[in-house]
């Protein structure tokens, strides 16, 4: 994949120079869950651009806002700034002044399994939050994210307790029961229980797979199967 082929992934990437700066490698953050960054292959083949040769002080990338971005981090562009961010795939490599690991979209629609730090949306439900437990969200809620189909092709984000589809079913803030009469309220092995359509193979479950889950104390359905993650 060469410079200008970037250009063909989810992400808006700003490849030439502009306002009398190199803002080549520069990823468009902060839209709506739909257009989310981009995927991580754009961000390494921008990254991958650079490499062949080095640039202003010996960076091997260009800069990012005058800025050598080091190991672990992509120049990104939010709300009109260049900044170097930290890549992620769980919240704990993150600081407490951003907070949000934020999901790269993989350029068809979806999210890969991770991310950038950011600030904690602004507006609810911009864009959600990778997470591991619901610990680690406001709403209590870490359920799998999913894609145009409406199957849960992960990662894990901080999702609504309320009840809908792939979405909590109970939380340490609270209960609610699934709003689908066939949606099953099962636990991960995280702790983590969400609203899963039943399953007794992965082709019922589209995108997702078919998952046999560790709790069912919380749910009248008879097995132990329910589409998640793959």
């Amino acid at each position: 994949m060469n410079c200008e082929q970037v250009q063909g992934l989810g992400a808006r990437v700003v490849l030439g120079p502009a306002n009398g700066g190199d803002r080549r490698g520069a990823v468009t953050v902060g839209s709506p869950r739909s257009k989310f960054l981009g995927s991580m292959a754009c961000a390494l083949a921008v990254v991958a651009c650079g490499s062949s040769n080095t640039h202003d002080g010996g960076c091997p990338t260009p800069l990012c806002n005058g800025v050598c971005c080091g190991a672990g981090t992509i120049c990104v562009l939010q709300a009109g700034k260049l900044s170097c961010a930290t890549t992620c795939s769980d919240p704990g490599a993150c600081s407490t002044t951003d907070p949000c690991c934020t999901p790269l979209g993989d350029g068809d629609g979806g999210l890969m399994q991770s991310g950038v730090c950011f600030p904690e949306p602004s507006t609810s439900n911009a864009y959600d939050c990778i997470c591991i437990s619901g610990s680690q969200c406001p709403t209590g809620c870490c359920a799998p994210h999913v894609d145009t189909a409406g199957d849960p092709v992960g990662p894990l984000v901080c999702k609504p307790l309320d009840g809908n589809s792939y979405n909590c079913c109970t939380a340490a803030s609270g209960v609610a029961p699934c709003t689908a009469a066939t949606d099953c309220c099962f636990g991960d092995p995280a702790g983590n229980y969400y609203c899963s359509a039943p399953c007794a193979h992965t082709s019922m479950c589209g995108n997702a797979r078919c998952l046999t889950f560790s709790d069912t104390s919380l749910t009248t359905c008879p097995g132990k199967m329910g589409c998640g993650p793959p």
